[in-house]
């Protein structure tokens, strides 16, 4: 029950910074996708795991997560564009701009659906800790998913 405690304590003290987290990474990235002139399939978006999801989760997997950190899909952008040739020229964006930790191809398929999508798990470069208002990001990471629109669909 004390991990519990101190879970839902670590989540509190930490959910506005991994939303201010995201809303910079969306930010840094629309103004190079708008600078790069790539067209996007959906509008960029973010989430950071609900309590509920997050239980679920360390329920369900059998996790050892003590503290938000712990997860490195806590917090997420998805990034949806419209031509598979994009892919690559966004892979720069991500890989120039963040400290990309995984990469990773997911891919399933079944008899008529399939799904498919590559995920980062990204940090701040070094140069960010530089700055005053992004070096409270220099410990956080976060997912990427990067995908086509029929992918997504």
């Amino acid at each position: 029950m004390d991990q519990y405690i101190a879970l839902k304590t670590d989540y509190e003290k930490n959910i506005n910074l991994y939303d201010s987290y995201c809303r910079e990474i969306i930010n840094q990235i629309s103004h190079q996708l708008k600078e790069k002139a790539i067209t996007i399939g959906f509008p960029l978006e973010y989430r950071v795991k609900k309590w509920e999801s997050l239980i679920q989760k360390r329920q369900t997997q059998k996790l050892g997560i003590e503290k938000v950190s712990d997860l490195k899909d806590f917090a997420g952008v998805r990034i949806i564009v419209l031509f598979k040739n994009d892919i690559e020229r966004v892979h720069e964006i991500i890989n120039n701009t963040f400290k990309i930790e995984e990469y990773e191809e997911k891919s399933q398929a079944d008899d008529r659906f399939g799904y498919s999508s590559i995920h980062y798990s990204i940090a701040i470069k070094d140069s960010w800790k530089e700055i005053a208002t992004l070096k409270q990001f220099q410990n956080l990471k976060c997912e990427i998913q990067l995908r086509t629109a029929a992918q997504h669909i």
